[in-house]
């Protein structure tokens, strides 16, 4: 049965936090976090160690299908090993519109970063956490995109790993097989009565002005990458794109697609929990 931990309603944004099933080993506890900002609603899900101190935070942000077993998975791993891990949900934006306006998307991009780290926010403030417990980033695919842009916002976040996320949103707008993305892009071509995909990616070259390309150059942090060579979903050349744009990172290249890339995460969690915490 959930438990009503905290409802809060300020002049610019109400949020909740109510407490969930326990995690059947014991080791932490789960918590549904809410909030309404800026008329875009929030949410996400807390795992919060029970037998031992808070000594990191985790934050991971979605793949565009939202919340997996693939980020339930690591946030298991993490909270099983004293991290508070959040990770956030998906939330409605252009990319699900049968009519996309240019300049929403463009802006909506950003709340990759708003969004999450509001979220963090509340979770610091209900659970009454050390203003310098170091924060760390996980994600793939969107995930990954998403960590890029909050880390270019955050600067007291230590560390990244990140797999099968790429930079040049007008390649991966204009060519991605993702089912969303496409529809998307049958919507947007629809709307700007644009007929091929290469005059598309010249019209989004000309009027996006946000891009994990550009965001990343404002990281400080020690981050890793992974790369999958296979990738028809963030295709693999906009992932190379982010070694070219972003400052000199850990790199590894897999030979697979984008589904076994995103899951390279279970298979690295120990050797990312490593990463993190020698960042320190």
């Amino acid at each position: 049965m959930k438990t009503l931990i905290i409802i809060s309603v300020t002049f610019f944004f109400s949020y909740s936090i109510y407490a969930s099933d326990s995690d059947p080993s014991g080791n932490y506890k789960s918590y549904n976090v809410k909030s309404t900002l800026d008329e875009t609603e929030y949410s996400g899900k807390v795992f919060k160690p029970l037998n031992t101190s808070t000594k990191f935070i985790l934050l991971i942000p979605p793949n565009i299908a939202g919340l997996t077993s693939l980020e339930y998975t690591m946030g298991s791993y993490f909270a099983s090993n004293g991290y508070l891990v959040l990770m956030t949900n998906e939330f409605k934006s252009e990319l699900s519109s049968q009519s996309p306006d240019t300049q929403k998307a463009d802006s909506d991009f950003l709340k990759l970063a708003t969004g999450p780290l509001h979220l963090l926010s509340i979770v610091e403030k209900t659970f009454d956490l050390p203003k310098d417990l170091p924060v760390f980033l996980l994600g793939a695919s969107q995930g990954a995109i998403a960590s890029i842009m909050i880390a270019s916002e955050f600067p007291r976040a230590r560390a990244m790993w990140f797999t099968v996320g790429g930079g040049d949103l007008p390649k991966i707008y204009s060519t991605s097989l993702v089912p969303q993305v496409v529809q998307f892009r049958i919507n947007h071509k629809r709307v700007l009565g644009i007929k091929g995909n290469s005059d598309y990616e010249a019209y989004l070259r000309a009027n996006l002005k946000n891009d994990p390309g550009i965001a990343c150059k404002n990281i400080s942090m020690p981050f890793h990458q992974t790369i999958a060579l296979y990738d028809d979903m963030v295709p693999t050349q906009t992932q190379e794109y982010l070694v070219d744009n972003c400052p000199p990172h850990q790199i590894k290249r897999v030979r697979t697609d984008h589904i076994f890339g995103a899951n390279t995460l279970i298979g690295d969690r120990e050797e990312i929990k490593d990463f993190f915490e020698s960042s320190i």
